[in-house]
This record gives C-alpha cells, sequence and structure tokens, in this order.
C-alpha cells in the first residue's frame, strides 16, 4: 500500500510493502525554486537530498508520484515531460512527453507499478492514460478505462492492481468512484 499526501509543492510517501514492513527510510518531493528529493534515514536520524537538473521544470504546478525506488515530476503543460529520479542510483533521468495532452494537475493520477509509471485521468482528449516503461522511457497510450476519469481522486497500488478512490467525475459532478 502506498500512502501520499500531497500539495503543490509537496508528495510524501510512506511505502508498506507486502509483508507489512513500514519503510524505515520514507521520501519527499518537494519544490523551492527546483526539484529536490529527501529521503529520511530512520538509522541516523538525517535527511538526504538531492536537487534536480537545472533544466528540469521551473514551476511547482507538476503531476508527481512515488514509488519504492523511483520518483517522478511530470509537467502538465508540457504533455507530462518531466524528471525521474531513481533512489538506488541516486540520478535524476528526463522523461520524454507522454502521448497524453495538457491537463489541470488536480484532473491526473500517477503512480509506479513494477518499473511502470502510470498516468491516467482527465487529459486534454484521448488518450486519457499512458504507460512509461522506466527501462525504455518508451510511453504507451492506455486503453479507456471502464469508469470516468476523476478528478482529485487518489490512487496506490497494492501488488499489481491500481486502485482509484475518491475524487469526482470532471463532467458529471458526481462522487465516488
Amino acid at each position: 500500500l502506498i500512502i501520499a499526501a500531497t500539495s503543490t509543492l509537496t508528495a510524501f510517501l510512506i511505502y508498506r510493502s507486502i509483508d507489512r514492513q513500514v519503510c524505515t527510510d520514507p521520501v519527499a518531493l518537494t519544490y523551492d525554486g527546483s526539484w529536490r528529493v529527501s529521503r529520511f534515514s530512520v538509522d541516523n536520524g538525517v535527511w538526504r537530498t538531492w536537487k534536480s537538473p537545472s533544466e528540469a521544470m521551473s514551476h511547482p504546478r507538476a503531476c508527481s508520484a512515488i514509488g519504492p525506488s523511483k520518483v517522478a515530476a511530470l509537467d502538465p503543460d508540457r504533455q507530462f515531460r518531466g524528471w525521474l529520479f531513481d533512489l538506488n542510483f541516486r540520478r535524476w533521468t528526463e522523461i520524454p512527453p507522454s502521448p497524453a495532452k495538457q491537463s489541470n494537475r488536480g484532473a491526473v493520477q500517477a503512480v509506479f507499478v513494477g518499473n511502470r509509471l502510470l498516468l491516467w485521468g482527465m487529459t486534454a482528449g484521448p488518450p486519457f492514460g499512458a504507460v512509461l516503461d522506466i527501462k525504455s522511457r518508451r510511453w504507451t497510450p492506455m486503453p479507456d478505462a471502464p469508469i470516468t476519469p476523476r478528478y482529485r481522486a487518489a490512487c496506490g497500488v497494492i501488488g499489481s492492481k491500481l486502485y482509484i478512490w475518491g475524487g469526482y467525475g470532471f463532467y458529471s459532478g458526481t462522487s465516488g468512484s
């Protein structure tokens, strides 16, 4: 289970693995003029921080995802082009534009599923989702989902299943999922 609290400037994660152990090194993605990934070490009680490259997105309006070994910040104004931080190798890699078009940040969810980054929600038209293969850095459009894309929904992954809950249908104004 992934538990994330987000605001315009911060995404935070506590990862609970299948064996029900809480991750001992929580991760935060913040913006203060540049993107920063911070990881807290419970063993020594300190935060380590890695600043994004200077050419990374220059504003805090991002769609973000934090997984067990990767962190992503995606720019909804540039077809979700962005930056991926690898927590194991401690390096940033550029993410190319996706097939999904511009969107309001609150209308799109991003989540890691294994070695893939899944992007889904109210984009500016088909496709309403795309999957990034982390190794090849190639996007594949997703087929339409059986539910209406959600605005301000929360999402998480358990095993290989994506769960989307809350929010409301952007066009209908209905609640639930």
